[in-house]
């Protein structure tokens, strides 16, 4: 996890109205029709009705709330420097799992801001923020923190599950085959002749004690093409081995 930089406290905080959002929808969500300019109509009309300058709106599509911290997240290290410059005094998402998937990420910010005078408002549940208590509703923050990191880590388990079950029958378990493969109209994975050739290859190279990186080297030279056409590196040649390898006990199993 990346440390957290916190912006440079101020003596004396100048107030204001101005504000900036986050809105945020994960690639599973995408697929799922969760829709940034939903959040957006939402938060602006919020906005407006409680009299806050929204200054700026951070769009962060397809990006995990989860594995990414805040700062490392479009917009994050903006809006950091602009908490910086007294130019913001609020920051505005419809629900905390907008914002936060990590417990740890989602507390330790919530803090640093809170001590700086910056205000987290969430349109749809504020009352983890602008409770009668500030107790209660920390209580209440904490425990939505936890619930968010949750379903994030119940839903990636039964992804992953999901995924070795599909790639144990064979059938397609990512937009991208793996290389050797391609994804078959009937839902399966078929091969590929020239890149079975390639793994093949690549399979006695290592047999004679080449490293990854001169194997990777040779067939660059030899202007073998990879998947996605970049170069071969040796992490590529790794990976190959390693499913190859996987898919053979599999077979014997």
């Amino acid at each position: 996890m990346a440390t957290v930089r916190k912006p440079r406290r101020k003596s004396r905080r100048v107030e204001n109205r101005n504000a900036v959002a986050v809105v945020r929808v994960s690639s599973g969500e995408q697929v799922l029709g969760q829709s940034l300019e939903q959040q957006e109509d939402r938060i602006r009309t919020w906005s407006r009705e409680r009299g806050l300058e929204l200054v700026r709106v951070y769009r962060q599509e397809g990006e995990s709330a989860g594995s990414v911290m805040f700062d490392r997240r479009s917009g994050g290290g903006e809006i950091l420097q602009m908490i910086d410059r007294e130019e913001i005094s609020h920051i505005i998402v419809t629900r905390l799992d907008r914002a936060f998937r990590n417990v740890l990420d989602c507390l330790q910010w919530v803090a640093a801001w809170e001590q700086l005078g910056v205000v987290l408002h969430f349109t749809d549940e504020p009352h983890l923020t602008e409770g009668s208590s500030r107790a209660v509703s920390r209580l209440f923050l904490t425990q939505r923190a936890g619930q968010a990191q949750f379903e994030r880590d119940i839903t990636s388990e039964r992804t992953k599950a999901a995924l070795a079950f599909r790639k144990a029958k064979g059938e397609v378990y990512t937009r991208i085959p793996p290389f050797g493969f391609e994804n078959g109209p009937d839902g399966k994975l078929q091969q590929i002749p020239a890149e079975q050739r390639t793994i093949e290859r690549i399979k006695r190279m290592r047999s004679q004690k080449l490293s990854f990186r001169e194997i990777a080297d040779r067939l660059n030279r030899d202007d073998v093409p990879t998947k996605t056409g970049a170069e071969w590196a040796a992490m590529v040649v790794s990976r190959i081995l390693a499913r190859n390898s996987h898919e053979k006990k599999a077979s014997n199993v």
